[in-house]
Parts: structure tokens; C-alpha cells; sequence
């Protein structure tokens, strides 16, 4: 995704989110779902993209990231139809909005970030650079 794309869906999402918001219709449900799940990626990589392009690991959680809130909420519509869903006694509804919408995309945020780090960190070069900054402030 680079930075053009993701501009248009942080422009575009409203326009398909608040004509959708309370529609009992199923294709709007599932538009406002795709919708929704479409942001957090999109900002990601806005605040993430170099030169206007993310690099392969960062495009892959990206896409990654969508799939997962996609599904969570395709899965919380579908379970709407049955609110008495229980998996080892706990509501089908309540595991998915902790697990797939909360959950998942928190630890694969976090993985990636952990796995980029450097990238997104102070190099070795960046703080030897800073160090002699402070010396010639110290000095002169």
C-alpha cells in the first residue's frame, strides 16, 4: 500500500461508514465492516510509509491487520444471528471481540514492530551522532 492508496481510504471510509451506521440491511452491515476494518491499516501505513511506500514486512502486516479485523467483524455479524452461540461456555460474540477484533492484531503490531525496530528506532549512527551534538553544545 503506498501513500496515495491510503490516503483514499482514510478519505473514502466515512463516506461508506456513516450512510451504514445503524442499517439493518446485510450488505450495509458488511460494507460498514470492511470499511471499518480498511482504517487502521490505511493510518499505519501513512504514519509507517518511506518515500511513500512501505517495505515488504510492513505492507504483509498491513494486509495481515485487515484480514484479521475483517473477519472479527464479519464474525460478530454472523454471530448477531445467534446471540446464544457459546464455545466452552463463554458467548461465541465476546471471544471474538476479545480475540480477533483486540487480541491478534495486537500481538501482530507488536511482532512486527519488535521484528522493525531498527528501522523505527535510534540506530548505532543516529546516537553517536547525538552524542556529538551534546559535546559541542557542552563545549561551546
Amino acid at each position: 500500500m503506498d501513500r496515495k492508496v491510503a490516503l483514499a481510504i482514510v478519505a473514502l471510509a466515512p463516506l461508506v461508514v456513516l450512510p451504514c451506521l445503524g442499517s439493518p440491511a446485510l450488505p450495509a452491515q458488511v460494507a460498514l465492516a470492511l470499511a471499518l476494518a480498511a482504517l487502521p491499516p490505511a493510518l499505519v501505513a501513512l504514519g509507517a510509509a518511506r518515500g511513500g511506500r512501505l517495505d515488504g514486512i510492513l505492507r504483509w502486516a498491513c494486509v495481515g491487520l485487515f484480514l484479521l479485523l475483517a473477519a472479527g467483524l464479519l464474525a460478530l455479524i454472523a454471530l448477531h444471528e445467534h446471540p446464544q452461540a457459546l464455545f466452552a461456555g463463554v458467548p461465541a460474540a465476546l471471544l471474538v471481540l476479545l480475540g480477533g477484533l483486540w487480541g491478534a492484531p495486537i500481538v501482530l503490531v507488536l511482532w512486527v514492530y519488535t521484528a522493525r525496530f531498527g528501522a523505527f528506532g535510534i540506530r548505532g549512527a543516529d546516537l553517536e551522532r547525538l552524542r556529538a551534538l551534546r559535546r559541542s553544545a557542552e563545549d561551546g
